[in-house]
């Protein structure tokens, strides 16, 4: 995760799609929060790349609980 959290902050939003999918991937992730942060990277990343549509889908919060953390992690990096 701090890897994508060091390239969202340097502008590499290529490494961001790029670590967010092996991180997908890699992981069996059920921890809500740890979706929330890479539905919200996946998001920024597909905004910077001019992907209204998917950064839409990516950031509309419908199996996360915890509406409120993903809109703060967003409005945080956006």
């Amino acid at each position: 995760m701090s890897a994508i959290l060091v390239s969202i902050e340097m502008g590499q939003f290529p490494h961001v799609t790029s670590y967010v999918s092996k991180a997908e991937q890699a992981l069996d992730v059920h921890d809500s929060i740890i979706v929330a942060k890479l539905r919200c990277a996946a998001g920024l990343a597909n905004l910077e790349a001019k992907k209204y549509k998917l950064a839409a889908r990516k950031v509309m919060i419908y199996e996360i609980p915890d509406l409120d953390l993903g809109i703060q992690l967003f409005i945080y990096y956006f």
